[in-house]
């Protein structure tokens, strides 16, 4: 993936970033993913992001979608929403509810 640090241009006279603040990151990773769903016209119906949501649980599931078995994930939130995904992004930080989930034996959150 590739970022374009041309933003920086007029805020530091160093050619690339040491730090970027997460709602540029951020911004800058979905307008990637909306460019590359955009370009293929079959993924832009299944881009969706989910921001400001606990995670309370996960479990893999396959879906039938178009005629094609999918293996994907089940995530479960606060308040009862429920989102099947193929792709899940856990950047909830250092104590990660995702990773926790996916990998267990790894990370503690105690």
């Amino acid at each position: 993936m590739q970022l374009d640090f041309a933003l920086l241009n007029g805020l530091t006279k160093f050619p690339c970033g040491l730090l970027i603040p997460q709602h540029i990151t951020e911004q800058g990773l979905v307008d990637l993913l909306e460019e590359r769903a955009q370009a293929d016209s079959s993924k832009q119906r299944d881009l969706q992001f989910v921001r400001g949501m606990r995670m309370t649980g996960m479990i893999e599931e396959e879906r039938t979608i178009d005629g094609s078995t999918r293996k994907g994930f089940l995530v479960s939130f606060e308040g009862g929403q429920k989102v099947w995904t193929q792709y899940l992004i856990g950047a909830d930080g250092s104590r990660s509810a995702v990773s926790l989930v996916l990998n267990p034996s790894t990370f503690s959150l105690t």
